[in-house]
């Protein structure tokens, strides 16, 4: 890296960034006119900076996975992000509105490469290290992944809204990504009827997932990330509930349902995800959030390298919930399938808006999943860095522990 950009990018990565809340994202993505430029001239100042903290997290990695072929290749995509929209010109008029926007779109189109290939960076350091990859690294490496990872799905999600927030692009009931009235039911089935439909084509057999609660709930948010968690809790559940219940001699008919609860809160709407395919050993619960942590079977692997092949075609173009897009804010395409990164990310989009996602598992019984989303939409972005001002005058700081 040339030092002139090397030292450009500790320039803005020395500034601070500005945290938004999901409302004040909701009202940039109805923007029109003069105030879309007006915010477009904003992601100018804002986003170079996002990229540089993020080259500063990689160039920092613990355990010399910084110097790993693949993240150096990372580096090298991100490096070159940087410098195209360092060089744009500042958007003043419409024209150079759409051409910045324009620009967006070709740093998005990342999609899953990033995250697989920082995946394969881990596998191939953990592998070069053997016995010295220990828990202490492994610790270290999962709380920078979670800070690296936490703030790139606020890079994406506000690139995403702002080129999704176009006229040409707006859809009815929406701003940009964000759904006004969002109904987790709708999101749920959605994700329940693709992961059983891959369940069965891939194992043979498929629990029921029935789905209680409170389903006329409306609440503004983004369904591709509720879409993304439970379709992930939910494949792991139909996963573990088939494994569990052949390994008793139980015939499909006989298979527990894997049950969804949706509840109401006060500030909060919480999903609860409940199987009895088995559970967690009480020393392996935490490990479900580090990175590269797999605990299925072969069979498992090829259950979830089955998903990208899926006849439901629909949730390709990222119009939730009737067409859901995977890639969307983060990548989240099921070929990742087998790399451990599918809670790790699950929990990333949860606390994105300020809420969480927590499992409680009974080794020879089940897990239960509970997934917190904020209702009130006045939580800002879960940033890993402390600032010191937002719009809402909100704490952004993001703890990767627990």
């Amino acid at each position: 890296m040339a030092k002139n950009i090397a030292d450009k990018i500790s320039k803005y990565a020395a500034k601070q960034v500005t945290p938004f809340s999901l409302r004040e994202l909701f009202l940039h993505g109805q923007a029109t006119g003069e105030t879309r430029i007006r915010n477009t001239r904003f992601l100018h100042r804002e986003l170079p900076v996002r990229l540089a903290q993020r080259l500063q997290d990689l160039n920092h990695l613990p355990g010399g996975l910084s110097f790993n072929p693949n993240i150096q290749s990372i580096i090298r995509l991100y490096t070159d992000y940087f410098v195209t929209l360092t060089d744009a010109d500042t958007p003043r008029c419409v024209e150079s509105e759409r051409k910045y926007t324009e620009l967006l779109e070709d740093v998005l189109e990342d999609r899953n490469q990033v995250v697989l290939t920082i995946a394969r960076g881990v596998l191939e350091l953990r592998a070069e290290l053997g016995h010295h990859y220990n828990n202490q690294l492994s610790l270290n490496i999962k709380e920078s992944l979670n800070r690296f990872f936490m703030a790139r799905t606020g890079l994406r999600f506000i690139m995403e809204q702002h080129i999704s927030g176009q006229e040409s692009k707006q859809r009815r009931g929406y701003s940009g990504v964000i759904q006004e009235q969002c109904r987790p039911y709708d999101v749920i089935s959605a994700a329940a009827e693709e992961a059983q439909e891959i369940c069965d084509r891939s194992m043979g057999e498929v629990p029921e997932v029935v789905i209680n609660g409170d389903l006329d709930l409306q609440f503004t948010y983004v369904p591709t990330h509720m879409y993304y968690i439970v379709f992930e809790l939910l494949k792991n559940s139909l996963r573990a509930t088939v494994e569990h219940c052949t390994s008793q001699g139980l015939e499909e008919d006989d298979f527990p349902p894997i049950e969804v609860v949706i509840a109401r809160g006060k500030q909060d709407v919480t999903i609860k995800i409940a199987d009895r395919g088995g559970g967690i050993p009480f020393t392996d619960v935490n490990k479900v959030w580090d990175f590269m942590y797999v605990c299925c079977r072969v069979q498992a692997q090829n259950f979830c390298s089955n998903q990208h092949h899926s006849s439901s075609s629909r949730y390709s173009t990222a119009r939730p919930p009737e067409d859901i897009d995977f890639d969307i804010a983060g990548s989240t395409s099921p070929i990742l399938a087998g790399y451990g990164v599918g809670l790790p990310l699950c929990r990333i989009y949860a606390a994105y808006f300020g809420g969480g996602l927590h499992i409680m598992s009974m080794e020879g019984w089940g897990t239960d999943a509970y997934v917190h989303l904020s209702r009130l939409g006045d939580r800002c972005e879960a940033l890993p860095r402390k600032v010191r001002e937002s719009p809402g005058e909100l704490d952004s700081n993001y703890s990767t522990t627990g």
